[in-house]
């Protein structure tokens, strides 16, 4: 009886023209929370340069807040809260380095398979909080590895997706047919057409 009621209103939705399902920001940031929760381990690794690395940061991911915006043709703008170890070489010296650093970022997104993925992520922000150090000076070091950084979060989050349509009968079966993404203000637009 429960699945009858299910492709019932699967029917009922497909008929009256419906082409999109909604997904709320709020859903999608309680995922990553309960996903962090489960495995609190999530780590960013970032090494800048090849045979005398200039930084070998390990970026330990504490909490990611996604807020979707309609601005500049629809964009999510994430905030990561990471705790930084690692070393870095600033002016010709090795300092060892350990902060809370809150890097925000802005991406596209990407669906496959029923999994939605962040997709070239740039930085806008970086700032750094408990640094055993000058905070400007570690931002303005920071800053020519921006594009590295990048580099190494797009990698991660294509490891992560942010969601995954598994939470009911109706994601599970319409999450091959999503062909589209559409990003309003604080929520998601899953086209199947």
């Amino acid at each position: 009886m429960k699945y009858q009621t299910v492709i019932l209103i699967c029917l009922i939705t497909l008929l009256s023209g419906c082409n999109a399902y909604h997904l709320s920001e709020e859903s999608i940031n309680t995922e990553i929370e309960q996903h962090l929760k489960n495995q609190p381990t999530q780590r960013v690794f970032i090494r800048i340069g090849e045979d005398k690395p200039l930084a070998s940061l390990n970026m330990l991911i504490t909490r990611v807040n996604v807020d979707f915006t309609e601005k500049r043709g629809g964009a999510a703008n994430i905030h990561l809260n990471t705790r930084v170890d690692g070393t870095l070489q600033v002016f010709g010296s090795q300092l060892e380095l350990s902060t809370h650093m809150m890097v925000s970022i802005e991406s596209g997104l990407s669906i496959e398979e029923g999994s939605i993925y962040l997709v070239r992520p740039k930085i806008k922000n970086i700032q750094i909080n408990d640094s055993s150090f000058n905070h400007e000076l570690l931002r303005s070091t920071l800053k020519p590895f921006h594009k590295d950084i990048e580099e190494s979060l797009a990698g991660y989050f294509y490891q992560h997706p942010i969601y995954e349509l598994k939470h009911s009968t109706f994601e599970r079966s319409a999450k091959n047919a999503i062909k589209n993404i559409v990003i309003k203000e604080d929520e998601l637009l899953l086209k199947f057409h």
